[in-house]
């Protein structure tokens, strides 16, 4: 019935479980006869990061690096931009900020069916409109009943964005800040996924003691 396109990372799992799928598909195009189809789906939540760095003058973009993400695993993603961006700034000049940028994504996925694979997945339909609580139930419905009023040309098939939860962008180095103000900016982030639950204490340690070992050595006063 779906074409699925598969993809591979090794971002944290959040939730798993089965969840309701809705879409809203044309019975009759002349007609405008439109039908919701009401199913569920077993399907992973999943969190991934994303990191590049940038060099502006003021609010002119002059530089925005390529993006890694968390091949290596979970949180790895800035490990691979943090070289990068301390190689831009050996001949900047003072007029330059370099700033790396770590993104937080949620989206859902279907498991492949090989359990042997690991970490790979499915890539759910851009027109799949997924609910995970109960009050989008109603919304969703609200949403299909002025739908099926409207007359004009256009249809609007994914009011709610191929099931994706949220895409979220922070600063966590700048060569603006003093060192303490970096780590005050790294700390925050980790902190968000703390209190989310998405990570343990353990691992924001550890996390906090790498990103300190990295961006001292990385980034030597001689460097700044």
């Amino acid at each position: 019935m779906y074409n699925f396109s598969n993809f591979r990372t090794r971002g944290a799992i959040v939730r798993s479980g089965e969840h309701h799928v809705y879409r809203l598909i044309v019975a009759n195009e002349l007609a405008h006869s439109l039908v919701l189809l009401d199913f569920k789906q077993d399907m992973h939540l999943l969190l991934e990061t994303s990191c590049h760095y940038r060099t502006r003058i003021g609010d002119d973009m002059i530089k925005v690096s390529p993006t890694h993400n968390d091949w290596y695993g979970f949180l790895t993603s800035h490990h691979e931009v943090l070289p990068g961006a301390a190689e831009s700034m050996k001949s900047r000049s003072p007029l330059i900020t370099t700033e790396v940028v770590l993104t937080n994504e949620y989206r859902f996925a279907v498991p492949m069916p090989d359990p042997t694979i690991a970490s790979n997945y499915q890539v759910i339909p851009d027109d799949w409109i997924i609910v995970d609580d109960k009050n989008s139930v109603e919304r969703i419905k609200q949403w299909f009943d002025a739908s099926q009023n409207d007359t004009s040309d256009r249809y609007e098939l994914s009011p709610i964005r191929g099931g994706m939860r949220g895409k979220d962008d922070q600063i966590i180095w700048s060569s603006e800040n003093t060192p303490e103000e970096n780590l005050f900016l790294f700390e925050g982030f980790l902190a968000q996924l703390l209190g989310l639950g998405h990570i343990t204490q353990q691992k924001f340690q550890s996390e906090r003691s790498q990103y300190l070992d990295y961006v001292h050595s990385l980034f030597r006063p001689q460097d700044a």
